[in-house]
């Protein structure tokens, strides 16, 4: 008898293990993210400093007319880190 109630506990047991348990769902999911990529280009020399001026006006205007172009003539500072920047951010906009 104690055999007979001993089998059919253990039926029982294992029947309860048959069914699935609602709860835990275990589930993978792929997320892509961006991340961030460095910038492929260098970054442009800057101009070196005026420094002092000489006390004569127009040798004083020249080395400030020079330093300008330095910065914003053709193919100068100004036009290369404006170059850098739209190619490191044009890579970030949508189209």
């Amino acid at each position: 008898m104690r055999c007979r109630v001993f089998s059919i506990a253990a039926a029982l047991a294992l029947a309860g293990c048959a069914h699935e348990q609602a709860g835990v769902r275990v589930q993978t999911v792929e997320v892509v993210k961006e991340v961030q990529v460095p910038c492929p280009v260098e970054v442009p020399a800057r101009p070196a400093p005026i420094g002092a001026l000489p006390s004569d006006a127009r040798d004083a205007l020249r080395i400030v007319g020079a330093k300008l172009l330095e910065y914003a003539g053709p193919g100068a500072y100004a036009d290369r880190a404006d170059a850098a920047l739209r190619i490191c951010t044009a890579e970030r906009l949508p189209d």
